[in-house]
């Protein structure tokens, strides 16, 4: 059996919250169901070229230095995740950043975000379709009932704001969730109908981290409109997409509609979860991977 490293890139591991928690042990739940040994550790680089490293966080604030990570890192069997908008405006997406990439396999959750930085860089790069799993969906809690419309977390930078403050004025009973991530984060979206997406950045591609535990609880997700990954379906997850332009209107006209487009939603949202083919999608990305790494190697 494949054996598929997970890599936790953090030099604060066990000191602060890391938000690519949800990434990881989703993707790792679907390697799992896709017939790979597949398993999670923080800063460790398997040397034995028949093992797959997949690094998260390469270039963040909690990351080591490029040169510590590409003393440990080889190309031959060491894969990086990309989680950021390469062309949006985030101080993350250096040309120091872009070159190190450069020199690995990269995986990225959309192929248009590899497109949007084609005119900067080519980059060896896959799209790893990611997808949301039953185990996302654990919570401790069994009395809850619905007190909010929608539930947010992340930052709220200007442009978030602005339709953060539409919502307030369409009437929208919006709970604001800080600083918790990971598996605390079921806890507190049982008591919301929706969980809502607003995009940080004008590059509109989905934000798929935000949207893999509420998914995975059949809370369905109102979002902007985006781009979706091009693997995996994306437009059957039971999101809701409605456009920028009058945003704050929108939601509450969803809010507001019929028990069973609620209803609808959460059922096609756990339909996604449940699927099959999720991990087919992934058993396939892994195997065009290995293929190439074993030839580099």
């Amino acid at each position: 059996m494949q054996k598929i490293n997970l890599v936790m890139v953090n030099r604060y591991h066990q000191r602060t919250v890391w938000t690519f928690e949800d990434t990881m042990k989703t993707l790792q739940n679907t390697l799992l169901q896709a017939g790979y040994a597949a398993e999670i550790n923080a800063n460790f680089v398997d040397p034995d070229p028949a093992v797959t490293n997949i690094l998260f966080g390469v270039g963040s604030a909690f990351a080591h230095s490029y040169e510590e990570i590409g003393a440990l890192a080889l190309p031959r069997n060491v894969v990086i995740f990309n989680g950021e908008q390469l062309a949006s405006g985030s101080a993350l997406i250096t040309d120091e950043y872009l070159q190190f990439l450069s020199r690995y396999i990269v995986f990225d959750c959309w192929e248009a975000n590899l497109r949007d930085i084609e005119h900067r860089i080519k980059l060896h790069a896959f799209e790893m379709p990611l997808f949301p799993t039953p185990a996302m969906g654990k919570t401790t809690r069994t009395d809850w009932q619905i007190e909010y419309d929608v539930a947010f977390y992340g930052s709220l930078n200007e442009r978030r704001q602005k339709l953060f403050d539409e919502m307030l004025d369409a009437g929208v009973r919006i709970k604001v969730i800080q600083n918790v991530w990971g598996d605390a984060l079921p806890d507190h979206l049982l008591d919301c109908r929706y969980v809502i997406n607003m995009h940080a950045y004008d590059t509109n591609h989905l934000e798929l981290n935000r949207c893999i535990r509420p998914l995975s609880m059949g809370i369905p997700v109102i979002s902007e409109v985006s781009t979706l990954p091009v693997i995996g379906e994306w437009q059957d997850s039971g999101i809701l997409f409605i456009p920028t332009e009058g945003f704050g209107r929108a939601v509450k006209e969803i809010i507001d509609a019929p028990p069973e487009v609620h209803m609808t939603a959460a059922r096609k949202s756990m339909q996604f979860t449940n699927r099959a083919a999720n991990a087919a999608h992934v058993r396939e990305t892994m195997e065009r991977v290995i293929a190439e790494l074993t030839l580099m190697s």
